[in-house]
Protein backbone atom coordinates (compact mmCIF):
# COMPACT_ATOMS: atom_id res chain seq x y z
CA UNK A 1 0.00 0.00 0.00
CA UNK A 2 0.91 3.54 -0.37
CA UNK A 3 1.53 6.06 1.87
CA UNK A 4 -1.26 7.54 3.35
CA UNK A 5 0.17 10.92 3.16
CA UNK A 6 0.53 11.16 -0.36
CA UNK A 7 -1.88 12.20 -3.25
CA UNK A 8 -3.60 8.96 -4.94
CA UNK A 9 -3.72 9.81 -8.85
CA UNK A 10 -5.26 7.34 -10.88
CA UNK A 11 -5.05 8.52 -14.65
CA UNK A 12 -7.05 7.25 -17.28
CA UNK A 13 -4.86 7.34 -20.55
CA UNK A 14 -5.62 5.46 -24.15
CA UNK A 15 -8.18 5.33 -26.31
CA UNK A 16 -11.34 8.23 -26.79
CA UNK A 17 -14.81 7.08 -27.21
CA UNK A 18 -13.93 3.71 -25.02
CA UNK A 19 -16.16 4.78 -22.32
CA UNK A 20 -13.84 6.62 -20.07
CA UNK A 21 -16.30 9.23 -18.79
CA UNK A 22 -18.75 6.14 -17.49
CA UNK A 23 -15.14 4.44 -15.91
CA UNK A 24 -14.27 7.76 -14.63
CA UNK A 25 -18.11 8.15 -12.78
CA UNK A 26 -18.11 4.46 -11.55
CA UNK A 27 -14.88 4.85 -9.55
CA UNK A 28 -15.88 7.88 -7.97
CA UNK A 29 -19.13 5.43 -6.89
CA UNK A 30 -17.07 6.06 -3.34
CA UNK A 31 -16.81 8.03 -0.50
CA UNK A 32 -12.56 7.82 -1.36
CA UNK A 33 -12.84 8.11 -4.82
CA UNK A 34 -13.07 11.89 -6.73
CA UNK A 35 -13.93 11.76 -10.71
CA UNK A 36 -12.70 14.39 -12.06
CA UNK A 37 -13.26 13.90 -15.64
CA UNK A 38 -10.97 15.30 -18.31
CA UNK A 39 -9.14 17.70 -16.12
CA UNK A 40 -6.57 19.44 -18.43
CA UNK A 41 -9.76 20.82 -20.16
CA UNK A 42 -11.14 22.84 -17.26
CA UNK A 43 -8.74 25.92 -18.31
CA UNK A 44 -9.85 26.33 -22.24
CA UNK A 45 -12.81 24.26 -22.58
CA UNK A 46 -14.14 25.73 -18.68
CA UNK A 47 -12.73 28.95 -18.41
CA UNK A 48 -12.26 29.86 -21.61
CA UNK A 49 -15.38 28.46 -23.23
CA UNK A 50 -17.60 28.38 -20.74
CA UNK A 51 -18.11 24.40 -20.59
CA UNK A 52 -20.53 23.46 -17.74
CA UNK A 53 -19.28 21.07 -15.24
CA UNK A 54 -21.15 17.87 -14.80
CA UNK A 55 -23.72 19.30 -11.97
CA UNK A 56 -24.90 21.63 -14.88
CA UNK A 57 -23.54 25.27 -13.85
CA UNK A 58 -20.98 26.78 -15.81
CA UNK A 59 -17.16 26.56 -14.19
CA UNK A 60 -16.60 29.74 -12.92
CA UNK A 61 -20.03 29.63 -11.13
CA UNK A 62 -20.26 25.69 -9.69
CA UNK A 63 -19.41 26.12 -6.02
CA UNK A 64 -17.09 23.13 -6.07
CA UNK A 65 -14.51 24.64 -8.86
CA UNK A 66 -14.68 27.58 -7.54
CA UNK A 67 -13.45 26.75 -3.91
CA UNK A 68 -11.01 24.37 -5.85
CA UNK A 69 -9.64 27.15 -8.00
CA UNK A 70 -9.99 29.56 -5.10
CA UNK A 71 -7.78 27.67 -2.83
CA UNK A 72 -5.33 26.18 -5.59
CA UNK A 73 -4.68 29.50 -7.26
CA UNK A 74 -5.91 32.49 -5.11
CA UNK A 75 -9.05 33.06 -7.03
CA UNK A 76 -12.03 31.54 -8.44
CA UNK A 77 -12.09 33.72 -11.20
CA UNK A 78 -8.94 35.04 -12.47
CA UNK A 79 -6.77 31.85 -10.90
CA UNK A 80 -3.00 32.51 -10.95
CA UNK A 81 -1.88 31.13 -13.74
CA UNK A 82 -4.32 32.47 -16.26
CA UNK A 83 -6.52 29.89 -18.01
CA UNK A 84 -5.11 31.50 -21.54
CA UNK A 85 -1.75 31.05 -19.91
CA UNK A 86 -1.80 27.50 -19.22
CA UNK A 87 -4.13 26.78 -22.33
CA UNK A 88 -0.70 27.94 -24.24
CA UNK A 89 1.11 25.77 -22.64
CA UNK A 90 -0.73 22.56 -23.59
CA UNK A 91 -0.72 23.53 -27.29
CA UNK A 92 2.73 24.62 -27.29
CA UNK A 93 4.93 21.98 -25.01
CA UNK A 94 2.41 18.80 -23.64
CA UNK A 95 0.83 17.48 -27.08
CA UNK A 96 0.87 13.71 -27.66
CA UNK A 97 3.83 14.25 -29.96
CA UNK A 98 5.83 15.17 -27.07
CA UNK A 99 5.43 12.68 -24.83
CA UNK A 100 8.98 11.00 -25.55
CA UNK A 101 10.50 13.86 -24.76
CA UNK A 102 8.27 14.94 -21.81
CA UNK A 103 9.21 11.37 -20.22
CA UNK A 104 12.56 12.29 -21.24
CA UNK A 105 12.89 15.32 -19.70
CA UNK A 106 10.57 14.15 -16.41
CA UNK A 107 13.45 11.85 -15.37
CA UNK A 108 16.58 13.30 -16.50
CA UNK A 109 15.99 16.58 -15.13
CA UNK A 110 13.65 16.10 -12.10
CA UNK A 111 13.48 19.54 -11.35
CA UNK A 112 12.66 20.55 -15.22
CA UNK A 113 14.95 23.40 -14.98
CA UNK A 114 16.14 23.27 -18.34
CA UNK A 115 12.52 23.91 -19.42
CA UNK A 116 9.99 26.03 -17.55
CA UNK A 117 7.10 25.82 -19.14
CA UNK A 118 6.86 22.19 -18.15
CA UNK A 119 7.74 23.50 -14.64
CA UNK A 120 4.91 25.58 -14.05
CA UNK A 121 2.16 23.72 -15.68
CA UNK A 122 3.37 20.60 -13.69
CA UNK A 123 3.41 22.63 -10.94
CA UNK A 124 0.19 24.22 -11.72
CA UNK A 125 -1.67 20.64 -12.36
CA UNK A 126 -0.21 19.45 -9.02
CA UNK A 127 -1.64 22.81 -6.74
CA UNK A 128 -4.91 22.01 -8.57
CA UNK A 129 -4.97 17.72 -7.32
CA UNK A 130 -4.11 18.94 -4.08
CA UNK A 131 -7.01 21.61 -3.98
CA UNK A 132 -9.62 18.38 -5.00
CA UNK A 133 -8.18 16.31 -2.70
CA UNK A 134 -9.07 19.42 0.09
CA UNK A 135 -12.30 20.17 -0.97
CA UNK A 136 -13.58 16.98 -1.63
CA UNK A 137 -12.54 15.15 1.33
CA UNK A 138 -11.34 12.21 -1.02
CA UNK A 139 -7.77 10.54 -0.78
CA UNK A 140 -8.28 9.21 -4.52
CA UNK A 141 -8.50 11.68 -7.69
CA UNK A 142 -9.50 10.39 -11.30
CA UNK A 143 -8.35 12.50 -14.42
CA UNK A 144 -9.49 10.69 -17.08
CA UNK A 145 -7.85 13.42 -19.57
CA UNK A 146 -5.91 9.92 -21.70
CA UNK A 147 -2.92 11.82 -22.71
CA UNK A 148 0.13 10.37 -22.38
CA UNK A 149 1.79 13.31 -22.54
CA UNK A 150 0.27 14.33 -18.46
CA UNK A 151 0.81 10.89 -16.94
CA UNK A 152 4.37 11.00 -18.40
CA UNK A 153 5.22 14.56 -16.40
CA UNK A 154 3.72 13.80 -13.37
CA UNK A 155 3.90 9.81 -12.83
CA UNK A 156 7.69 10.51 -11.47
CA UNK A 157 6.34 13.21 -8.79
CA UNK A 158 7.21 11.60 -5.31
CA UNK A 159 4.63 14.06 -3.65
CA UNK A 160 1.76 11.59 -6.50
CA UNK A 161 1.07 7.82 -6.00
CA UNK A 162 0.47 7.81 -9.30
CA UNK A 163 -1.16 4.69 -10.87
CA UNK A 164 -2.52 4.48 -14.62
CA UNK A 165 -5.31 2.50 -16.53
CA UNK A 166 -4.89 2.33 -19.86
CA UNK A 167 -7.95 2.05 -21.95
CA UNK A 168 -8.54 0.85 -25.34
CA UNK A 169 -11.32 0.04 -27.64
CA UNK A 170 -11.34 -1.71 -30.93
CA UNK A 171 -10.05 0.63 -33.28
CA UNK A 172 -13.02 -0.47 -36.08
CA UNK A 173 -15.62 0.34 -33.04
CA UNK A 174 -14.20 3.61 -32.38
CA UNK A 175 -13.89 4.96 -35.92
CA UNK A 176 -17.18 3.55 -36.72
CA UNK A 177 -18.76 5.89 -33.05
CA UNK A 178 -16.77 8.95 -34.11
CA UNK A 179 -18.54 8.60 -38.16
CA UNK A 180 -22.28 8.98 -36.25
CA UNK A 181 -23.70 12.54 -36.84
CA UNK A 182 -24.37 14.93 -34.12
CA UNK A 183 -27.96 14.35 -32.70
CA UNK A 184 -30.62 16.83 -31.87
CA UNK A 185 -29.78 18.70 -28.45
CA UNK A 186 -30.48 22.13 -26.94
CA UNK A 187 -27.00 22.55 -25.73
CA UNK A 188 -23.88 22.03 -27.59
CA UNK A 189 -22.20 20.26 -24.61
CA UNK A 190 -24.64 17.83 -24.92
CA UNK A 191 -23.59 16.63 -28.73
CA UNK A 192 -20.75 14.26 -29.62
CA UNK A 193 -18.75 15.17 -32.47
CA UNK A 194 -18.17 13.31 -35.61
CA UNK A 195 -14.84 12.40 -37.47
CA UNK A 196 -13.80 11.06 -40.94
CA UNK A 197 -12.24 7.54 -40.72
CA UNK A 198 -8.91 8.40 -41.66
CA UNK A 199 -8.81 10.90 -38.53
CA UNK A 200 -10.47 9.32 -36.00
CA UNK A 201 -8.31 5.86 -36.86
CA UNK A 202 -5.12 7.82 -37.14
CA UNK A 203 -6.23 9.41 -33.30
CA UNK A 204 -6.53 6.12 -32.13
CA UNK A 205 -2.87 5.59 -33.32
CA UNK A 206 -1.61 8.30 -31.87
CA UNK A 207 -3.33 8.49 -27.91
CA UNK A 208 -2.44 4.72 -27.91
CA UNK A 209 1.14 5.40 -28.98
CA UNK A 210 1.82 8.08 -26.86
CA UNK A 211 0.12 5.88 -23.49
CA UNK A 212 2.89 3.09 -24.49
CA UNK A 213 5.58 5.91 -24.69
CA UNK A 214 4.16 7.24 -20.85
CA UNK A 215 3.87 3.67 -19.35
CA UNK A 216 7.65 2.83 -20.18
CA UNK A 217 8.57 4.70 -17.31
CA UNK A 218 5.81 2.72 -14.78
CA UNK A 219 6.35 -0.26 -12.80
CA UNK A 220 4.06 -2.86 -13.83
CA UNK A 221 1.99 -2.68 -10.08
CA UNK A 222 1.24 0.79 -11.17
CA UNK A 223 -0.74 -0.03 -14.59
CA UNK A 224 -3.46 -1.78 -15.23
CA UNK A 225 -4.64 -2.60 -18.85
CA UNK A 226 -8.39 -2.10 -19.53
CA UNK A 227 -9.99 -2.98 -22.84
CA UNK A 228 -13.80 -1.51 -23.75
CA UNK A 229 -15.41 -4.81 -24.37
CA UNK A 230 -14.47 -6.38 -21.41
CA UNK A 231 -15.84 -3.33 -19.45
CA UNK A 232 -18.91 -3.07 -21.31
CA UNK A 233 -19.86 -6.85 -20.74
CA UNK A 234 -18.83 -7.34 -17.32
CA UNK A 235 -18.48 -3.44 -15.30
CA UNK A 236 -18.05 -4.38 -12.06
CA UNK A 237 -16.24 -7.53 -12.60
CA UNK A 238 -13.57 -5.53 -14.32
CA UNK A 239 -13.84 -2.84 -11.81
CA UNK A 240 -13.53 -5.83 -9.27
CA UNK A 241 -9.79 -6.32 -11.25
CA UNK A 242 -9.05 -2.72 -10.90
CA UNK A 243 -9.19 -2.78 -7.17
CA UNK A 244 -7.39 -5.45 -6.63
CA UNK A 245 -4.76 -4.42 -8.96
CA UNK A 246 -3.92 -1.20 -8.47
CA UNK A 247 -5.58 -0.94 -4.72
CA UNK A 248 -8.28 1.78 -5.92
CA UNK A 249 -11.98 1.30 -3.67
CA UNK A 250 -14.96 0.18 -5.83
CA UNK A 251 -18.30 0.33 -4.67
CA UNK A 252 -18.80 -3.74 -4.41
CA UNK A 253 -22.66 -2.89 -3.95
CA UNK A 254 -22.65 -2.81 -7.79
CA UNK A 255 -21.11 -6.08 -8.82
CA UNK A 256 -24.76 -7.26 -9.94
CA UNK A 257 -25.98 -4.24 -11.46
CA UNK A 258 -26.26 -3.30 -15.51
CA UNK A 259 -28.24 -0.19 -14.60
CA UNK A 260 -26.87 2.45 -11.68
CA UNK A 261 -27.92 5.55 -10.19
CA UNK A 262 -24.94 7.65 -9.27
CA UNK A 263 -25.02 11.02 -6.95
CA UNK A 264 -24.19 14.36 -7.95
CA UNK A 265 -20.71 15.09 -9.49
CA UNK A 266 -18.08 17.21 -10.89
CA UNK A 267 -16.92 15.69 -13.95
CA UNK A 268 -15.11 18.64 -16.16
CA UNK A 269 -15.07 17.53 -19.80
CA UNK A 270 -15.63 13.96 -21.50
CA UNK A 271 -18.58 12.56 -22.75
CA UNK A 272 -21.87 14.13 -22.40
CA UNK A 273 -23.19 10.66 -20.05
CA UNK A 274 -21.57 12.80 -16.99
CA UNK A 275 -24.65 14.88 -16.99
CA UNK A 276 -27.11 11.82 -16.51
CA UNK A 277 -27.23 10.17 -13.15
CA UNK A 278 -29.21 7.30 -14.14
CA UNK A 279 -26.46 4.98 -16.55
CA UNK A 280 -27.31 1.63 -18.12
CA UNK A 281 -24.21 -0.24 -19.17
CA UNK A 282 -24.23 -2.62 -22.36
CA UNK A 283 -22.06 -2.75 -24.88
CA UNK A 284 -22.00 -0.86 -28.57
CA UNK A 285 -21.01 -3.23 -30.77
CA UNK A 286 -22.71 -1.82 -33.84
CA UNK A 287 -20.06 -1.73 -35.86
CA UNK A 288 -19.56 -4.89 -36.65
CA UNK A 289 -22.46 -5.52 -38.74
CA UNK A 290 -22.68 -1.78 -39.76
CA UNK A 291 -19.84 -1.06 -41.01
CA UNK A 292 -18.41 -2.49 -44.48
CA UNK A 293 -15.89 -5.68 -44.55
CA UNK A 294 -13.66 -3.84 -46.89
CA UNK A 295 -13.45 -0.44 -44.23
CA UNK A 296 -13.03 -2.82 -41.61
CA UNK A 297 -10.06 -4.76 -42.98
CA UNK A 298 -8.68 -1.38 -43.71
CA UNK A 299 -8.41 0.16 -40.30
CA UNK A 300 -7.24 -3.18 -39.06
CA UNK A 301 -3.97 -3.16 -41.17
CA UNK A 302 -3.26 0.44 -40.58
CA UNK A 303 -3.79 0.01 -36.90
CA UNK A 304 -2.07 -3.94 -37.20
CA UNK A 305 0.77 -3.80 -34.71
CA UNK A 306 -1.10 -2.01 -31.82
CA UNK A 307 -4.67 -3.87 -32.84
CA UNK A 308 -2.74 -7.19 -32.20
CA UNK A 309 -0.97 -6.44 -29.16
CA UNK A 310 -4.18 -5.51 -27.24
CA UNK A 311 -5.35 -8.91 -28.25
CA UNK A 312 -8.00 -7.49 -31.40
CA UNK A 313 -7.89 -9.59 -34.39
CA UNK A 314 -7.74 -8.40 -37.87
CA UNK A 315 -11.01 -10.04 -39.05
CA UNK A 316 -13.69 -9.45 -36.40
CA UNK A 317 -14.72 -8.95 -33.03
CA UNK A 318 -12.83 -9.28 -30.35
CA UNK A 319 -13.12 -12.30 -27.60
CA UNK A 320 -12.95 -11.56 -23.85
CA UNK A 321 -9.87 -11.36 -22.39
CA UNK A 322 -7.84 -14.31 -20.72
CA UNK A 323 -6.98 -13.14 -17.41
Amino acid sequence: MSDPKLLNLLAVVGTTRSGSTLLDMLLGDTPAVFSGGELRTIWERGYLRGQPCSCGEPIQRCEFWSEVMAKAFGSAGQPDPAPHQVAEWQRTTLRQRHTRRIARSATTDPDLAENPKLRDYRQTLLQLYQAIAAVSGRTWIVDSSKLGSDVALVGPVPALHTRVIHLTRDPRGVVYSWSRGPATSVSPWSVMESQGTGQSTLGWLRLNASAEVALRSFDRGRVSRLRYEDFAADPFVELSRLSTELGVPVNENRIANESVTLALNHLVGGNPVRFRREVTIRPDDQWVSAMPRSTKLLIGVATSPLLLKYGYSLSGPPSRARR
